[in-house]
């Protein structure tokens, strides 16, 4: 019986063993036949689009990035407007609507600035030149580019379930591209007309000579007293409003509940008055956000100190016209007097006020193969743009006959900015040229359409537009244009004009196109030809290529200026004129230089004999400085060694400041412990850091309180920047003319009440438990990318739309650039690095995604990783591609 038993439980455990075996093989044959293997997509589709003239397959890969592959120039480049169009239409959408001067007739007459602005600033050369200057084949390059993006709309509107959500909301329909959108020059980052207008204002208030010791012109100091001896213009008469439509054009576009047409989905504001406490708002003061600078802001006539929300929503997307609304410190009031309040909560709701530069700026560094561990070179890019949602660059990869590059660009323009090819890698930084001037003209009372030029006058080009309002009548505007370019600004009364003269409205000007030339550059001569035609922006262009060879050129339409620096509006009357361009490879450069590295972070690198005044303003030095600490070291670098550098969040004002402590440690007990801490402390602005919440503090105190004493509350509105630099200098060098009679104990005060003021502020907002005065956190600083739509709509759609918040560390100037008040504004959000011993290899990353439709997956994927540090890898090979495929069209 027990050996009956035995057999009985031995035969039902084989044949459930065999059944199991059996279920194995069926479940392995399955997914054999049904899942895909390495080198096989998840999802295959096929789309017949009108328009190609043969089969073009795009792969996207599991970061969202397409790589396509096309049989021809034509296809190539249509594919790649289709694929740009695919992931951020309502994105190319507003791009478009900005470009053309059209935002009226969708949004209403709020936008009417805006639209007379970007036509007066558009592009009105021979358009047939304009499109053959970028490429042998540029403007065949741009149509196809505008077809692709035309194909994707024709296509959506066959299939409405693929347009994205945002059309819906604002009832818009998205309306075909040109070839103008492509060229317009709204989008780019020149300078310096809001700097000339404010270096004039700060002139009349402090006089030139203080001006000329307060601000880091480099480099060499000008002379401006004896400038504005020539100039002879009254700078304290100068109008508020010269720059408005300037600044109009330059700015975000941003929405109101009422531009939602369900009014289930609209937002509901508070009818709650908030009294804005930023010092001067409501009077003439510069700021800046991210990479853009912005001239002083002017109330129209009649805007209240306090604005009912019910009545108006301040933006929250970064760079509008208003935009500063949403990054200064408010507080509910029940009144119109901000006074009281303003004191009443000057310690707190005003913290922290973090300084920003006026261009947060970018890096880029290269290094031969004599300084790596591979032995062919590494190059590094990461620019420093605002923080978007979607992001500005999107990342593709192009392979054709003739072409194989990968890398970012913009989603409105062909081809690549940053990236490589089969011979060769580029990146770049601005080069702070200065391409713009402000000119004053006398105009005729008898005519004001005339100006006084040469002992003459000279009639002013009138061009008569319409602009369509929604809801309204159409508005004729009167665009006028002088000799030098188009009209800022009339003041009638005074019988003054003011035009600006932009190197960037001449052929050649629209931003990075000449791109499509660096894309099939294969040897350093090849790469300084396509240097040549790339005019705007101004930029530090580095090389490196398979030979091993690295170099770099600064690149950009630089004006001659004989007689004058170019720093404050001149007379438009003939005696202040530029005299050509400098010949673009005149422009600083090296080629294989003995330290074997090159890098640049916008820091002045323009020679002290350059014959030429390019530029005077640049970014402070710290990030430059600390990479050309780390890459000077005796050491072999790798691919992760060039990814540790671009996080690297080393603060070198903490270095040269916290020292100043030391010899203060025992005049005051309750700063002690603090003290000590901070003298321990290795000085990284990491986000788990005590010491980093602390310095940062402290930091922007004391550049609070030096500058007070070097200039007056209504001199202080109007300054250009304050340089942190100098502040360093000051108080490392105390000295009478700014400290008084006793400098250094004076000095030593302001270090420890600033101190100690810190504390309190921290104490105030993060609690009393200093274990919780982490850096990087929500109430600190932090990333938070906010959709353009995400104040208008209800809180439901806000928290499907708007990404974040995650702990941030650094600041603006550290080599990881994280600008910004408690929240970061701008910095890097593409990052690129390759090695040149294998294209694979290299590395990126794009914040938040590829894609602006929340619906995909591809949104905000690469948030995180951005955010904590971590890179994805930027494909090359076919190979690898298919086996990272996620999606093959």
């Amino acid at each position: 019986m027990a050996r009956k038993k035995t057999l009985s439980w031995a035969s039902l455990f084989l044949g459930r063993l065999f059944s199991l075996w059996i279920f194995l093989l069926l479940t392995l044959l399955t997914m054999f036949f049904l899942l895909p293997l390495p080198g096989q997509a998840q999802s295959k589709e096929t789309l017949n689009i009108s328009g190609l003239k043969e089969r073009v397959e795009i792969i996207r890969d599991k970061w969202g990035i397409p790589h396509i592959f096309a049989h021809n120039e034509h296809d190539l480049f249509f594919a790649q407007g289709f694929a740009a169009a695919q992931d951020r239409l309502f994105q190319l959408e507003l791009w478009r609507l900005k470009a053309t001067g059209t935002l009226s007739a969708v949004f209403g007459s709020r936008f009417l600035q805006a639209d007379i602005g970007s036509r007066l600033l558009r592009f009105r050369g021979d358009l047939e030149t304009e499109l053959n200057f970028y490429h042998p084949r540029s403007k065949e390059i741009i149509q196809f580019f505008v077809f692709g993006i035309n194909a994707y709309i024709a296509y959506v509107k066959e299939n409405p379930e693929q347009l994205p959500a945002e059309f819906r909301w604002l009832g818009l329909e998205p309306q075909p591209w040109t070839p103008e959108v492509v060229i317009s020059r709204h989008n780019g980052l020149f300078r310096n007309a809001p700097e000339e207008v404010a270096i004039a204002r700060a002139i009349s208030l402090i006089g030139a000579k203080k001006v000329e010791e307060l601000l880091p012109f480099k480099p060499k100091r000008p002379d401006l007293s004896q400038e504005i001896r020539k100039i002879r213009i009254d700078f304290s008469s100068l109008p508020a409003e010269i720059l408005d439509l300037y600044r109009a054009s330059r700015s975000e576009v941003t929405f109101l509940p009422a531009d939602i047409i369900d009014p289930k989905l609209r937002s509901t504001p508070q009818p709650t008055q908030l009294a804005f406490i930023a010092p001067g708002f409501f009077q003439p003061f510069s700021f800046s956000l991210g990479t853009d600078y912005f001239p002083p802001f002017q109330p129209q006539a009649g805007l209240p100190t306090s604005i009912r929300l019910s009545d108006w929503t301040p933006p929250n997307h970064a760079l509008s016209s208003l935009s500063s609304l949403s990054l200064f410190p408010a507080f509910p009031t029940n009144d119109n007097s901000t006074t009281n309040n303003r004191a009443k909560h000057d310690n707190h709701d005003r913290w922290p006020y973090f300084e920003q530069e006026i261009e947060a700026g970018s890096n880029n560094w290269v290094l031969s193969g004599k300084k790596t561990v591979s032995g062919k070179p590494l190059l590094a890019n990461d620019p420093h743009r605002a923080l978007q949602l979607p992001s500005l660059r999107t990342w593709v990869h192009l392979v054709a006959p003739g072409w194989n590059v990968i890398g970012g660009g913009e989603p409105a323009l062909p081809g690549v900015s940053i990236g490589h090819n089969e011979a060769g890698a580029w990146g770049l930084t601005i080069f702070a040229t200065d391409q713009e001037d402000i000119y004053v003209y006398e105009t005729n009372p008898e005519n004001p359409d005339e100006y006084l030029y040469a002992g003459r006058w000279e009639k002013m080009k009138v061009v008569k537009e319409k602009i369509e309002i929604k809801g309204e009548k159409p508005v004729e505007v009167d665009l006028k244009f002088t000799r030098h370019g188009p009209v800022l600004y009339e003041d009638k009364t005074k019988h003054r004009a003011y035009a600006l003269r932009a190197a960037w409205l001449e052929v050649g000007g629209a931003p990075y196109l000449a791109s499509l030339r660096l894309d099939q550059a294969r040897s350093w001569p090849e790469f300084r030809e396509a240097c040549r035609l790339f005019r705007t922006p101004s930029e530090n262009l580095i090389w490196a290529d398979r030979q091993g060879n690295i170099g770099w050129q600064a690149v950009g339409i630089a004006p001659k200026r004989k007689n004058y620096t170019g720093l404050v509006p001149v007379p438009g009357d003939g005696q202040f004129e530029w005299e050509g361009f400098i010949s673009p490879l005149d422009l600083p450069h090296r080629y294989n230089p003995p330290e074997s590295f090159i890098a640049t972070a916008n820091e002045c690198n323009l020679p002290a004999d350059f014959p030429h005044p390019v530029g005077f303003l640049w970014a402070e030095p710290f990030r430059y400085q600390r990479i050309e600490e780390v890459l000077s070291a005796e050491q072999k670098f790798t691919l992760q060694d060039m990814a540790s550098l671009q996080q690297d969040v080393l603060s070198l004002p903490a270095r040269q400041l916290i020292p100043l402590l030391k010899p203060l440690s025992g005049r005051k007990e309750s700063l002690q412990t603090t003290i000590a801490q901070l003298l321990a402390w290795d000085f990284q602005l990491k986000p788990d850091s005590v010491e980093a919440a602390i310095y940062m503090t402290w930091q922007q105190i004391l550049l609070d309180r030096i500058w007070s004493l070097l200039l007056s509350e209504s001199a202080g509105r109007n300054f250009p920047r304050r340089s942190l630099e100098l502040t360093i200098s000051f108080l490392k060098n105390p000295s009478a003319s700014i400290f008084g009679p006793e400098p250094e104990k004076m000095r030593d005060g302001i270090l420890l009440s600033s101190l100690e003021e810190a504390i309190n502020q921290i104490r105030f907002k993060l609690g009393p438990d200093s274990k919780t005065w982490l850096y990087g956190q929500e109430k600190f600083h932090h990333a938070l990318l906010r959709h353009p739509l995400s104040s208008v709509l209800k809180e439901e759609w806000r928290s499907r739309l708007d990404v974040g918040p995650l702990p941030r560390g650094g600041e603006a100037n550290t080599v990881c650039a994280t600008s910004g008040f408690n929240r970061q504004t701008s910095g890097a959000t593409f990052r690129f690095i390759a090695d040149l011993n294998d294209w694979d290899s290299a590395l990126g990353t794009n914040c938040p995604g590829q894609s602006g439709d929340y619906r995909s997956p591809h949104y905000s994927d690469l948030f995180r990783d951005w955010a904590e540090g971590r890179y994805f890898p930027a494909l090359f090979s076919r190979e690898k591609i298919l086996k990272a495929a996620e999606r093959i069209t």
